[in-house]
């Protein structure tokens, strides 16, 4: 994430599936300020309350690679968003 002059404020590199950590723009660990950011890997939103991740409509939890919730059902999506897709992840 970088200030409006250019100077980059905090860094984040990403496991698969979207569980991050922190670091200082010289990519050692962040000693910063929490700067509280809600939007994560692929510009999904992050609940910093219980560190899940919502995509679209339903919750992931980053660190098992596994949905904690069925679809919300939302009238004003197209069906294809609200099927139940499965997500992979070994281990």
């Amino acid at each position: 994430m970088a200030a409006v002059n250019g100077d980059i404020q905090q860094r984040f590199a990403y496991e698969p599936y979207g569980e991050d950590q922190e670091l200082d723009s010289d990519f050692t660990a962040y000693s910063g300020v929490d700067l509280k950011w809600t939007v994560r890997f692929t510009g999904q939103e992050l609940d910093l309350g219980t560190g899940l991740q919502l995509c679209r409509n339903r919750y992931l939890q980053q660190s098992l690679g596994k949905w904690i919730s069925s679809p919300l059902k939302n009238p004003h999506l197209p069906a294809i968003l609200q099927q139940d897709f499965p997500i992979a992840k070994d281990g």
